[in-house]
């Protein structure tokens, strides 16, 4: 594959489950065989353990690939792209000019000339990348926060309703997983 798409998971090494808004994300994920026809791979990586990932994963009914960070103790991945935003030193010692800023691609000073609190914890989003003929891989494209709506398919059809989302404060986190659906019938 030359391209791939990560989608950042919120699903910490002590969260007895994935977070509810992400769970809601990877339901609305595509088949893969679709984009992998265009030479490009989707993956989840979260920081749970492989274990955890994997039986979440087959209670969900989900096919895709799902990678942990937590196998390597060096391993910064969702450090890197600031969706494991760690309390205290970490968060503190960020540089302003860091690559994507402590959230959003801002920095903490920006967040708070904004007026709002810096992100800590585990944060979703995604990422893209491509493998040029020389193998080197280059990062193209993240996007946190709302910009992950853009491929929810649930909020695209409802957006186009006449009462549209009828968004609750939890966002996509109010939706059920499948299998929750099915034990409520």
């Amino acid at each position: 594959m030359d391209q791939l798409i990560v989608y950042h998971f919120m699903f910490a090494p002590d969260d007895a489950r994935g977070c509810r808004g992400c769970a809601h994300v990877a339901e609305c994920l595509p088949d893969a065989r679709h984009l992998r026809s265009r030479r490009t791979q989707l993956v989840c990586v979260s920081r749970a353990a492989p274990d955890r990932l994997a039986a979440w994963r087959a209670k969900c009914g989900w096919t895709f690939p799902w990678y942990s960070t937590a196998s390597d103790a060096s391993n910064q991945f969702n450090r890197d792209f600031y969706v494991s935003v760690d309390q205290g030193a970490a968060a503190e010692s960020a540089p302003a000019d860091a690559p994507g800023g402590l959230f959003n691609f801002r920095s903490k000073q920006e967040m708070e000339a904004l007026g709002k609190k810096p992100y800590t914890g585990e944060y979703f989003g995604f990422s893209v990348f491509v493998k040029n003929e020389r193998g080197e891989v280059f990062h193209t494209y993240s996007t946190y926060g709302r910009g992950v709506e853009r491929v929810m398919s649930t909020f695209a059809l409802l957006d186009i309703t006449p009462l549209g989302r009828q968004d609750e404060p939890a966002g996509p986190g109010a939706f059920k997983v499948k299998y929750e659906y099915e034990q409520d019938a």
